[in-house]
């Protein structure tokens, strides 16, 4: 599966306050069609990997 950020790299109120003064210049997006991908992974017989990358286009890797 594909790490998630460090928990205290989630809370850090110096990040947090830096990402919330910067949000409206930092845009993901993704060409892919999250739910469609999932649908089409559905039988992957590796369902941990895929679970961290349908999380990951949906919350930021």
């Amino acid at each position: 599966p594909l790490p998630s950020p460090p928990k205290s790299l989630l809370v850090d109120p110096t990040i947090q306050s830096t990402l919330h003064a910067l949000k409206d210049y930092i845009k993901v997006d993704t060409p892919f069609d999250v739910n469609r991908l999932e649908r089409l992974l559905f039988t992957h017989p590796n369902r941990p990997f895929v679970d961290s990358v349908l999380r990951s286009l949906r919350e930021g890797f």
